[in-house]
């Protein structure tokens, strides 16, 4: 974590709200042990306001969330880096149902990272891979959108502030669009650009962030998955076989009373020939 100059202090305890004051960073961030490569995403620059207006004036006019500012600010925290709570579980009355309807949609999203917040770092949020290069180089919806992070594909689902609400007549004020607090959404480009609201704001969800399930957690998960999807064939085997032996009792027994009748028209007709037979060569006298 970095030391922050005496400028900076004041800064920070002049416009910083209690939003973060209860909240636990306790392996939030890597450590910097851990960061190899992925220290790309720290920016060593405390953001200050004059860094944050011209972030939101190359990104377009948008208003970043307080709580991204916050998170940035906090002298606990740190601006941008990669994370150990990456995982996010769905709230399934927010989140957008999967289109496929042979596969659930998913528990959990994942968030490798969250940018910067300046310009000067490569991958900082208005930098050279920020959140306008997802959407000119990966065709990344781009209408009200900020792109601040991204998952474990390499660039295939991103995390963004969606700045749209649901009416379309109510995006057409775009001084009103840029001052709204946008909700966070994820974006599968593998899926079609398959959105997900994942959180109502940015301080909701970084309060959702989970470390990610242990090997035995998951090895759990399976095995509930595995005999709940065993019980559910088994019950499926019972049904189909109550439903097909009750017609094959009927069946057989409407098999054996026409074996029966058969039998017995043959034997009379039998006998009959065999009578008739004798008559021919033994006649009465």
């Amino acid at each position: 974590m970095r030391k922050k100059s005496k400028s900076e202090s004041m800064t920070s305890e002049s416009d910083a709200s209690l939003m973060f004051e209860d909240f636990d960073f306790t392996n939030f961030w890597q450590s910097e042990e851990d960061l190899s490569e992925e220290n790309r995403y720290v920016d060593p620059i405390y953001p200050t306001d004059e860094i944050i207006a011209e972030v939101e004036k190359r990104l377009g006019g948008y208003r970043l969330p307080k709580a991204y500012i916050e998170l940035c600010r906090h002298p606990k925290s740190q601006n941008g880096g990669a994370l150990d709570r990456m995982c996010c579980p769905l709230d399934t009355k927010t989140s957008t149902p999967s289109s496929e309807k042979k596969k659930p949609a998913p528990k959990s999203l994942y968030i490798t990272a969250i940018l910067p917040i300046g310009w000067k770092r490569e991958y900082s949020l208005a930098g050279d891979m920020g959140s306008d290069f997802w959407k000119a180089e990966w065709g990344y919806p781009p209408k009200h959108r900020i792109y601040f992070g991204d998952g474990p594909s390499a660039g295939h689902d991103m995390f963004c502030f969606d700045y749209n609400l649901k009416d379309n007549s109510s995006n057409k004020d775009i001084e009103k669009v840029i001052q709204r607090e946008p909700k966070v959404v994820h974006i599968s480009q593998e899926m079609n650009y398959k959105e997900t609201i994942v959180a109502n704001n940015f301080e909701e969800f970084i309060r959702k962030l989970q470390l990610p399930p242990t090997e035995g957690q998951k090895d759990n998960e399976s095995t509930d998955k595995e005999n709940a999807d065993q019980e559910e064939e088994q019950s499926s085997k019972e049904i189909g076989q109550t439903i097909e032996t009750k017609p094959q009792r009927k069946r057989k027994g409407g098999f054996d009373i026409f074996l029966g009748l058969q039998v017995f028209v043959i034997s009379v007709f039998v006998a009959q020939v065999a009578w008739t037979v004798y008559g021919m060569y033994f006649p009465s006298s």
